[in-house]
């Protein structure tokens, strides 16, 4: 087993899932044991390529984002539904798989219950994800400021009260028009912002 990827997309009662692969990006696979197939975890797996699908052929769950899920579950699930949203299929985006382990990170426990961090965790995330407004300067500018700064890294003082608005309105607009031009049905839930 030597592909390494993250659950973000079960169906219920299918034999199909969707892996944000570390390396090849997202992929629509199926599987043959799907009760053991759990949405979050992290899984080191073989895959096999018949007729243009993907097989999972052997998998173990390597990790899961139980200290996350236990601080905030809607934040989690919500995380996973905007990359299976808006992540395309089969074009490698590492920036945002590593982005996505600091879930699994045990060091970042500290980090999870607090609403600034989940901003600038889903701030980010929508960044690399190349989903952005440019209205909104002062976000746009400290997106821009953080952008390579590790998120543990990033000085909560430095978030005042006009820019933590920002961020919110930010977050809350990109989302909207996103839904609307892709026809998305999901509203997304953010109220642990």
């Amino acid at each position: 087993m030597n592909d390494l990827g993250i659950i973000v997309f079960k169906p219920l009662n299918l034999r199909k899932a969707f892996i944000l692969d570390e390396h090849k990006g997202m992929l629509q696979i199926i599987i043959q044991d799907i009760a053991g197939c759990k949405l979050g975890g992290m899984i080191t797996y073989f895959l096999k390529n018949r007729y243009n699908n993907y097989y999972l052929e052997h998998y173990k769950i390597e990790s899961l984002p139980l200290s996350a899920g236990k601080k905030d579950i809607v934040f989690l699930h919500t995380v996973f539904d905007i990359i299976y949203a808006f992540t395309p299929l089969y074009n490698p985006m590492p920036a945002i798989f590593r982005h996505l382990t600091l879930l699994y990170d045990e060091k970042m426990i500290l980090y999870y219950d607090t609403a600034i961090w989940k901003k600038i965790f889903l701030a980010r995330l929508l960044w690399l994800l190349g989903l952005y407004q440019e209205e909104n300067m002062l976000a746009l500018a400290f997106l821009k400021k953080i952008e390579h700064i590790p998120i543990d890294m990033i000085s909560i003082e430095t978030l005042d009260l006009a820019l933590n608005k920002a961020l919110d309105q930010w977050i809350n607009d990109v989302l909207t028009v996103y839904q609307r031009m892709n026809g998305k049905n999901k509203i997304f839930n953010i109220d642990f912002l």
